[in-house]
């Protein structure tokens, strides 16, 4: 339990560049750090009811939809950045 404190101490503590988030097998998010709304501009309220939603269509994010999809149902995916 303590771990856990650490590390989300830590992520929490990354303000601008990153934002980190985690979710269950079901794709449904579990933790999604405040940073999201500096590096995307969503509350973490708006980011819980599901970043994808908000994207556009754009090629790039095409791509990352396809990877957060994958990611979703518990195919590993490399880390990335969008």
């Amino acid at each position: 339990m303590e771990d856990s404190r650490k590390y989300k101490r830590l992520i929490e503590s990354l303000k601008n560049e990153y934002f980190f988030y985690s979710h269950g097998m079901d794709g449904k998010y579990l933790y999604i750090s405040p940073s999201v709304e500096k590096v995307l501009g969503y509350t973490v309220e708006e980011a819980f009811g599901g970043i994808v939603k908000h994207m556009t269509d754009s090629e790039l994010n095409k791509k990352t939809i396809e990877t957060l999809k994958k990611s979703a149902v518990g195919k590993k995916q490399k880390t990335f950045k969008f």
